[in-house]
């Protein structure tokens, strides 16, 4: 184990420094759900092939939050085991060391950020992006009580984990949805973890900052001001990715297969099944509140109800933001890191759209 962990030590410090993230009324209507969602093609035939072979696969993810909560949910509830997928799934909230883990072969898929996948491919490593995580930015804009609109931020300083995470590219393409410059204008800073940032916001070292379910909703209960639902704009993001090498996808098509049905198929039930997807949001997201649960699944369902074919665009928006300050990202396409063969495949199955 030793060994291993200075290998992975070892091979982060290849990569680019990048942050990490630290780990009301219930709706009136049901979620719109794709059509044949309720009864993907091909799930009878799947079952009448017998169960597959058993297979080991260490499957890490970079810090909890809702937009892992389809890994959550295939992992909470034996969707990958009904596979023959034995998965382990280590928290590595360190972006460095989980990258290198993908391409160590340590960890060959994995739940990760987009900036640190596209800083890597950047760099010339084979990373790929197979699926998507959530679609949209699942955060807030969190200000001090005594800052009532968005515009107030002007000459003041916004908290986000660190450069490079997404609550710095989710800070900057709302600041500049605002004409906002976030380096001339506000003062966007890097303070660290969710709890370290509620510190900075309490003690007034902050003005305001980027913060995720469910700590927003408990600011806002104290007094704090929210400026803005991020998952309810229409900010081009795509918070996180399934991310393998093109090694392995050539290699182990079969448990790559695997791996994004049981994906797909808890895409399925977030949006079906409201009390299964809560009860993952509880145990792993540690959203306890009952009207905290019915904000943060209403935010799951327009996160995941698009499906799990990753969105180009949402990625270059990425990688253009990350080019200003990382010269080898420029001129970097995202299809060229991006490969949704399988994902098309299985959200035509599963009901949901493909590109």
């Amino acid at each position: 184990m030793r060994r291993r962990i200075a290998r992975l030590l070892a091979a982060a410090t290849l990569l680019a420094p990048l942050g990490c993230t630290s780990a009301a009324a219930p709706p009136t209507a049901a979620p719109k759900v794709p059509a044949s969602a309720a009864a993907p093609a091909g799930a009878a035939s799947d079952q009448a092939a017998g169960p597959p072979a058993r297979v080991p696969l260490n499957m890490p993810y970079a810090g909890r939050g809702v937009a892992g909560l389809a890994h959550y949910l295939a992992l909470e509830d034996g969707l990958y085991a009904k596979r023959g997928l034995e998965v382990t799934s280590p928290n590595i909230g360190n972006p460095p060391t989980l990258v290198a883990a993908i391409l160590s072969g340590e960890a060959p898929i994995a739940s990760a950020a987009l900036e640190p996948v596209i800083t890597a491919a950047a760099s010339g490593a084979e990373v790929v992006m197979i699926a998507s995580n959530l679609n949209g930015i699942a955060m807030s804009v969190i200000a001090q009580p005594s800052i009532r609109t968005s515009q107030e931020l002007r000459g003041k300083r916004l908290g986000v984990t660190a450069y490079s995470s997404p609550t710095h590219t989710g800070a900057v393409l709302y600041l500049r949805s605002l004409g906002l410059d976030p380096q001339r204008d506000v003062a966007v800073t890097p303070i660290g973890g969710m709890p370290e940032i509620r510190g900075a916001l309490e003690s007034g070292a902050l003005d305001a900052a980027t913060i995720t379910p469910p700590l927003s909703y408990a600011l806002v209960r104290a007094g704090f001001t929210e400026l803005a639902d991020l998952s309810k704009g229409e900010l081009k993001y795509q918070q996180g990715s399934i991310a393998t090498t093109r090694g392995y996808l050539r290699q182990q098509p079969d448990i790559v297969r695997r791996v994004l049905n049981a994906y797909t198929e808890a895409y399925r039930v977030i949006l079906t099944d409201k009390a299964a997807a809560q009860r993952v949001l509880a145990k792993w997201v540690e959203v306890t509140e009952p009207a905290d649960l019915d904000k943060t699944y209403e935010l799951a369902v327009r996160g995941f109800g698009g499906g799990p074919v990753v969105e180009p665009d949402a990625v270059q928006t990425t990688i253009d933001l990350l080019a200003e300050s990382t010269p080898a990202v420029r001129g970097l396409r995202a299809e060229q890191i991006i490969d949704n063969r399988l994902a098309n495949e299985l959200a035509a199955q599963y009901g949901f759209p493909t590109r």
